[in-house]
């Protein structure tokens, strides 16, 4: 008899996640790819400027 209710609990969330995810999916696939998007930009901009720095070390060596 427990079995019966654990199994329409799952599905009652089953159906309450599936749910969310149709109603937030491109609001957390827009976060992921903005996010993945922001650390490149910064991993690009440090590295640019540690060229740059690089560069000016060099040339008052």
């Amino acid at each position: 008899m427990a079995d019966i209710f654990r199994e329409v609990d799952e599905d009652i969330r089953h159906e309450r996640y599936e749910k969310l995810w149709k109603r937030y999916r491109w609001w957390l696939l827009g976060v992921v790819v903005a996010l993945i998007a922001a650390v490149a930009a910064y991993v690009i901009i440090d590295e640019q400027n540690e060229s740059l720095r690089r560069e000016e070390g060099l040339r008052f060596a």
